[in-house]
């Protein structure tokens, strides 16, 4: 499902630049009394009273199955939000906003992240973190970040600036806080015309996410490669020519190549994570950390993401032990 977050940029939405998304989630619309309509389109939104500020919408293509969901009122966060079935499961989008103006409240993620197993939370949360790409830190970005490594979510981001003020500096300011949903790398377009610029994703369907998780190593059995390597290799060549040389080294090549396939067990994330819990953490520290290194070279944060790595190799090393498997 092709998801866009809108912020900020509604006198420059129309039909044929929206066309593509199936849902677009639409922060700090500033929308006046009038109707917003895009055809082929429903258009469910929330708006601040009294002064009508701010506010949040969703924009879902018609014959999207759905749910429009009535969600209570707030401390800091504003928000519209959707069931729409994905896969096999019923997932929450919410277009979400919070003023620069309201003090960071905790409790606002949870519960929203708490109205359905699967959610999917998208929108200018003004909480900057140079964890999920922003320029600096400010105190709501703190917040969040502290929330994040004390619960279960993911905050995804794109690389480049969601944001430009009049000066010309870039930041990111719009970012996808999800729990137990997978997507795709999140992109910036410039389709609009706004200081503002859209984010654009994928919400992965559950099938789909399973097969498209990066394995996380080849987990050989060496002494099984060992053992097939003798069976598979001559221990007497005889060669009298440099085709039967030719020949030879391509024999030793195909053995040595099908004893490696046979002895290793490829594991994904997901296979792995079914019995270590806590290996999603230990994934999001890695990224954290490379990015860090990426950025500052910074040789604590190598060996921290060398650590890491290690750390998660002996988790995968361990499960597979406990399959019955010697893996060294």
């Amino acid at each position: 499902m092709l998801m866009a977050l809108v912020d900020n940029a509604m006198s420059s939405v129309n039909s044929s630049k929206i066309k593509k998304i199936d849902v677009a989630l639409l922060s700090e619309t500033i929308l006046s009394l009038t109707k917003f309509y895009i055809p082929n389109y429903l258009f469910y939104r929330t708006d601040r009273f009294p002064e009508r500020k701010d506010g949040t919408a969703v924009v879902i293509r018609k014959g999207i199955p759905h749910t429009n969901v009535d969600l209570a009122p707030l401390v800091s966060v504003e928000a519209t939000g959707v069931y729409i079935p994905i896969g096999n499961n019923e997932v929450f989008l919410a277009a979400v906003y919070k003023s620069p103006r309201r003090t960071w409240n905790d409790a606002d993620i949870m519960k929203l992240l708490t109205v359905k197993h699967k959610t999917v939370l998208a929108g200018d949360l003004n909480a900057k973190n140079p964890f999920w790409n922003s320029a600096i830190s400010n105190p709501s970005g703190a917040k969040l970040l502290h929330l994040f490594d004390n619960n279960d979510f993911e905050i995804s981001a794109p690389q480049s600036p969601t944001q430009y003020s009049p000066a010309g500096n870039g930041d990111v300011l719009d970012i996808v806080v999800h729990q137990n949903v997978h997507l795709s790398e999140i992109t910036v377009s410039d389709t609009l015309d706004s200081d503002h610029l859209p984010i654009i994703f994928h919400v992965l369907e559950h099938v789909r996410t399973r097969e498209t998780l990066a394995q996380v190593e080849k987990l050989t059995d060496w002494d099984r490669f060992q053992s097939l390597s003798s069976e598979l290799i001559s221990p007497k060549l005889t060669i009298n020519s440099e085709l039967e040389a030719d020949k030879a080294v391509r024999d030793f090549t195909a053995s040595i190549s099908s004893a490696y396939k046979l002895s290793t067990h490829k594991a994904t994330l997901y296979e792995l994570n079914n019995n270590l819990p806590g290996l999603d953490r230990l994934l999001r520290e890695k990224q954290r950390f490379r990015k860090l290194w990426q950025e500052t070279r910074d040789p604590v944060c190598k060996m921290v993401m060398n650590w890491v790595s290690r750390a998660i190799k002996r988790m995968a090393r361990k499960t597979q032990s406990h399959d019955g498997k010697k893996i060294r």
